[in-house]
């Protein structure tokens, strides 16, 4: 005579049930290893200049001009591979002349030349790049060289993660800190550029008045968020908090004037550029300049504002609460904000980042 068995949980009476498939009945039973988490408020952080991004994060005017189309001689341009047109007269920043990489497919390359070798001791190597057509798949790759050895020095970046793609038919700055090129003192004589898409429908793109530029004096600055060692973050939100002298009354109104096309009525010229990277590659990038393009991203909102006759105040949110982004410390993830430009008129200006941290070394047993 068979004995019925039940397992029930003793606070809320939930019976365990058995499933039947493939003809036999079983009973599923699923093993997961205990989590410790720590609710935590972190503040993006820059190692200089801690959580204040209202400063002055300006390019010094520090210069060594690349390539400008041709319109002034600088260094020499030359198709390694594919069909470059390095005195384009269709579109151009300044001057007359521009790059034109439209006919370029996956692989092709430009190269700049110096006659002598530089050590890189800029801050970071900035240009324009007008887009007509931009696949997801789409890289314009810009890297360090050297052409004695004909290899790489330092890492290729791409010029999309630091420029929104999706602006198309209009010029677009880029600035790339060194950093990011791995260049700071190092030499080369060539700088190359390198159309991606495997896919076979490359990127369309004009290129103008490339140059490193700035020094140890100046922007750009990076302020970030990355987990601690043994730990990952669950990042649910992002806080974004401006106070800034402007008067954000309309008479006889309950609205603030709170201008979409601006931060608080300030005008940015190189913007705030937003990248999270995930195993060692970046997987989001987004260059904001207006507050409508931080509200219109997904479920990004105003949060609050005030005014006390002098100074506005606004709290912008970006929540991930059904999806929140995954920083793990194996793979050296992280969220950043750069600056390269002058904040410091901003009264106060920080970046914050609502996160779980969990702990991937102990459970929560062996901690309590």
């Amino acid at each position: 005579m068979g004995i019925n068995t039940y397992i029930k949980d003793p606070e809320n009476g939930i019976s365990a049930n058995v499933e039947k498939r493939e003809g036999k009945n079983r009973f599923h039973v699923l093993t997961e290893p205990a989590k410790y988490y720590i609710r935590k408020g972190l503040f993006f952080l820059n190692p200089e200049f801690g959580s204040n991004l209202n400063i002055n994060a300006s390019l010094t005017s520090s210069t060594l001009n690349i390539y400008d189309g041709g319109d002034n001689t600088y260094w020499t341009p030359m198709a390694i591979s594919g069909t470059w047109d390095f005195q384009s007269t269709t579109y151009a920043y300044t001057g007359t002349y521009s790059v034109d990489a439209t006919k370029t497919k996956n692989d092709d390359t430009a190269e700049f030349y110096n006659d002598t070798f530089v050590n890189i001791l800029y801050s970071s190597l900035v240009g324009w790049i007008y887009i007509t057509t931009w696949g997801s798949d789409d890289e314009v790759l810009i890297y360090g060289w050297n052409t004695n050895t004909d290899t790489l020095v330092g890492t290729r970046v791409n010029i999309g993660n630091y420029v929104n793609t999706d602006n198309t038919n209009t010029w677009l700055e880029f600035v790339i800190p060194i950093d990011d090129l791995d260049l700071y003192g190092r030499d080369i004589n060539a700088v190359r550029v390198t159309t991606i898409n495997t896919t076979g429908n490359a990127p369309n793109y004009y290129l103008d008045d490339i140059a490193f530029q700035g020094d140890d004096g100046g922007g750009p600055y990076r302020y970030s968020i990355e987990p601690k060692i043994n730990t990952w973050l669950h990042v649910y939100g992002i806080g974004i908090t401006l106070v800034n002298q402007f008067d954000s009354t309309i008479t006889d109104s309950t609205l603030r004037n709170i201008p979409y096309d601006s931060l608080l009525g300030r005008n940015l010229a190189n913007g705030i550029l937003y990248q999270r990277q995930e195993r060692g590659e970046i997987q989001f990038s987004y260059n904001f300049k207006k507050l409508i393009e931080i509200i219109s991203q997904p479920n990004g909102h105003i949060v609050d504002s005030g005014f006390d006759g002098t100074y506005s105040w606004l709290k912008i949110e970006l929540r991930f609460d059904e999806s929140p982004l995954m920083l793990r410390c194996e793979y050296q993830d992280f969220l950043s904000i750069t600056i390269s430009e002058d904040f410091s008129p901003f009264e106060f200006f920080k970046v914050s980042a609502d996160c779980k941290e969990e702990d991937k070394e102990l459970t929560h047993e062996e901690k309590v």
